[in-house]
């Protein structure tokens, strides 16, 4: 998890336990995000860390960038790890560059290779939510914070939108699912006093990763 002033209206670390900040350590240059396998290694470590705790985890997928064979055709999808690898100049700033809703906007690509791309990286984080399920004791909701607007009309005035864009309460972004898995033995929680992260809010590294992810200030 991660609290940043722009996009987060709760102060995090004054809310829960402990905050631990993933992308701080797993992120990956040449993808642009944080694996899925990497998550599930840090969510089995904080279990083992606050065994009393409910674990509160934050998967990208199917966030974009999308990681499965039709989402890494898209070269120019807001990743600029593969940029680098082609020798692209990417020191300009994230909001100049053409993220993949962009490009569907303008045509670029169609709305099916966008949707394949997005089933794409769903499937892919099956079965390391599976992982977690066979290894985690209690009651484990699998949820999203939102959804994605693909090409969708939005009313009373007929435009097409894209992505998530702030501040729009409409059912494509705020209807998620609500799996529920339980288990026989379930954990006993323990309230305690939240801890620090350490970690400074705002800072350039927090807005570049959410700039590989498509956020903008």
């Amino acid at each position: 998890m991660h609290s940043v002033d722009e996009w987060c209206t709760v102060e995090l670390d004054t809310v829960f336990h402990s905050v631990i900040n993933v992308w701080e350590t797993e992120w990956d240059e040449d993808i642009g995000t944080v694996p899925p396998e990497d998550m599930v290694a840090a969510v089995k470590a904080a279990r083992k860390t606050y065994p009393n705790k409910r674990i509160l985890a934050h998967f990208i997928q199917p966030h974009h960038p999308f990681l499965g064979p039709t989402g890494r055709e898209m070269v120019d999808s807001g990743m600029q790890g593969r940029k680098k690898a082609k020798g692209a100049d990417v020191s300009t700033s994230a909001n100049d560059e053409q993220k993949i809703w962009a490009r569907l906007r303008q045509g670029d690509v169609s709305e099916q290779r966008v949707w394949e791309a997005y089933r794409e990286n769903l499937k892919l984080l099956f079965p390391h939510l599976r992982e977690l399920l066979d290894t985690v004791d209690g009651k484990t909701v699998v949820t999203s914070d939102h959804g994605n607007l693909v090409a969708d009309w939005l009313w009373p005035f007929p435009v097409r939108e894209y992505g998530h864009p702030g501040e729009l309460r409409v059912p494509e972004l705020i209807e998620v699912p609500w799996l529920v898995f339980d288990t026989d033995e379930r954990i006993p929680i323990q309230s305690d006093r939240p801890l620090e992260s350490g970690v400074e809010h705002g800072s350039t590294e927090i807005r570049d990763r959410l700039s590989d992810l498509g956020y903008h200030s």
